[in-house]
Parts: C-alpha cells; structure tokens; sequence
C-alpha cells in the first residue's frame, strides 16, 4: 500500500524548504536597499562630527580677608581686615565638535 508521504517526496519536500529558508536569511537585511528601519527611501543621515571634552584654564580673582596690625596717633597698636584679592587658575571642561 502507497501511503501519501513516501520517504522520497518526504526528503524532496525538506531539500526545497531548506534551500528556501537559507536564500531568505542571507538575503534579509536591516535597512538594506536604501531603506532606513521606518521604510523611507533613500540612506540615514549620519553625522559626520564627534564630540571631544577638553580642559582649559580661566583666570579668577579670589576674594580673601587679610589682618594686619597697624598703629595710631599715640602709639597704640589695633587689628584692621582688609579684603585682598588672590588670582587663581581654575580649570574649565569643555566639549567641543571634531568633523571628520
């Protein structure tokens, strides 16, 4: 008795689908052909830059107070504070645009 599925259609059967779903995989792509991930025509834009964190330096004047002994007309000494200023350089990050 013929039964339906005979091990020869069985086999030619399991060769096609094989060769069908190895030609649709190496022929899928993510956004091949021109098309972006949404289905528009035509590349992505990429940027053509990077961005690159730097140090500089800027100059700050720093306010402290100072004592100092200083003296009367008769002689006596006494304490004053004076507001004096001290100049630092202070480091600033920036980051900037490198293009290619």
């Amino acid at each position: 008795m013929k039964s339906i599925f005979n091990l020869r259609s069985l086999v030619a059967a399991g060769i096609v689908l094989g060769a069908t779903a190895l030609g649709s995989v190496q022929s899928a792509e993510a956004g091949g052909y021109g098309y972006d991930n949404y289905g528009h025509g035509g590349y992505s834009y990429q940027p053509q830059y990077t961005w690159k964190t730097i140090t500089t330096y800027t100059t700050v004047r720093k306010p402290y107070y100072d004592t100092i002994t200083k003296y009367d007309h008769c002689g006596y000494a006494y304490q004053e504070q004076i507001l004096r200023y001290e100049v630092v350089q202070v480091p600033v990050v920036k980051k900037i645009k490198v293009y290619y």
